[in-house]
């Protein structure tokens, strides 16, 4: 529920001067931690904090020294696809987690980025990818647990973080709070 556009113009003034990579790092950490404080805000309003453990992320790509998020219509979809094909990028993830515990609350954040090669597609494959809509509400333009899956033909990184959700950094960060990530699997064992 949060007007990332916004959060990012806000914020851009003051971390424009970084590098491409440490911009897109803080940038998404930033996205991310307003994402989970809006969960947090929401969930301590309705008094409903007695352990949780929130996970807010945010993804963008980082092609050509330029930051991609959603690509939102179709023209700019098919654009984005037909200067990333046959190239590389690097996907990069934002996370920050809060543990609320009654009237007390921890935050951690982290990003990870993950190096993408993507496919030599023909106009023909790119238009008929971009008329099924998938890419226009994910970030870069692309999925690759879904009908996008076939267009990166090259991970180097955190697969997961890909998805959407890096699984090692959400544990690591989930430890530096105390929290022991088995732990979390409780509500599941039978």
């Amino acid at each position: 529920g949060i007007d990332e556009d916004a959060c990012r113009e806000r914020n851009g003034e003051l971390l424009d001067p970084l590098p491409p990579l440490e911009y897109a790092e803080a940038t998404t950490t930033l996205l991310a931690t307003e994402k989970a404080r809006a969960v947090a805000k929401r969930l301590r309003d309705a008094g409903d904090v007695d352990d949780v453990l929130i996970i807010g992320c945010d993804s963008m790509l980082l092609f050509n020294g330029e930051l991609a998020g959603k690509p939102h219509t179709p023209e700019v979809a098919r654009e984005r696809w037909r200067t990333m094909r046959g190239n590389e990028g690097d996907l990069v993830t934002g996370h920050t987690l809060i543990h609320l515990a009654g009237e007390n609350s921890e935050e951690r954040s982290g990003a990870v980025t993950t190096r993408l090669t993507f496919a030599q597609l023909s106009d023909a494959e790119i238009d008929a990818y971009v008329a099924t809509g998938e890419p226009l509400e994910v970030a870069g333009g692309f999925t690759l647990d879904a009908l996008g899956g076939p267009f990166v033909t090259r991970i180097e990184g955190d697969y997961h973080s890909v998805i959407g959700l890096s699984l090692p950094l959400a544990r690591q960060l989930a430890a530096d709070m105390g929290v022991f990530w088995p732990s979390l699997w409780a509500s599941q064992a039978r």
